[in-house]
């Protein structure tokens, strides 16, 4: 009996032996695929937060360097000198500078003068304060230091050239009469005006002016 179960232990040890190891790889089998299973559920995550949270700090990057609305200024005050060494002021109710464009400024009820005389009046402008360029629009009434008026919807004036050039339809009358054209440009401060297009002027003598 004793040789009996001496040979069924015999027989055991080995089985129980590569049982163990099965019960081994198996479990090692286990924590590989459980690993893989978690970095599967990581990998996923990350394809469906990622583009969320990289959308949220760029949107909140753009807010901070770019803001909506540029910087708006009451009543400002723009000073400066032209060729010829004739101080203008430019004013206006508010001006606002643009975002993208930072020495771009637009104006409401903008307001110019030459510093000679001449006045400018427009319900809004755009002023470039590089170039020195005004771009006026809406009801622009021009006042040159001959004492001519000028009206018209749309101009632009070289601040720095003292010259006003309009390419819409102006009217407008002073000491000599009354004058209407398609287009204008005004020159040396008033000093010269040119009009081109279906040009019609009436001349008014002194006589006539006494008259009236």
């Amino acid at each position: 009996m004793n040789a009996l179960t001496h040979n069924k232990m015999d027989l055991w040890e080995p089985r129980r032996a590569t049982t163990l190891s099965q019960a081994r790889f198996r479990s090692s089998l286990v924590g590989l695929i459980r690993m893989l299973f978690m970095a599967g559920i990581a990998i996923s995550a990350g394809w469906l937060i990622g583009p969320i949270i990289v959308h949220g700090f760029m949107s909140g990057s753009n807010t901070q360097v770019k803001p909506v609305n540029g910087i708006t200024m009451l009543n400002p005050r723009f000073t400066g000198r032209d060729n010829n060494g004739n101080a203008f002021t430019l004013t206006a109710g508010t001006a606002k500078r643009r975002i993208d464009e930072l020495e771009v400024v637009d104006l409401q009820n903008p307001v110019l003068e030459d510093g000679i005389g001449g006045i400018v009046r427009a319900k809004a402008g755009v002023y470039d304060r590089e170039r020195q360029l005004l771009t006026l629009s809406g009801d622009v009434h021009l006042v040159d230091a001959s004492e001519y008026e000028l009206r018209t919807q749309n101009a632009i004036i070289y601040v720095s050239e003292n010259r006003v050039v309009g390419d819409y339809a102006i009217d407008g009358d002073g000491p000599l009469g009354e004058f209407r054209a398609d287009s204008f440009e005004v020159m040396e401060g008033g000093k010269k005006t040119v009009l081109t297009g279906n040009v019609w002027t009436r001349i008014v003598s002194a006589d006539q002016e006494a008259a009236n």
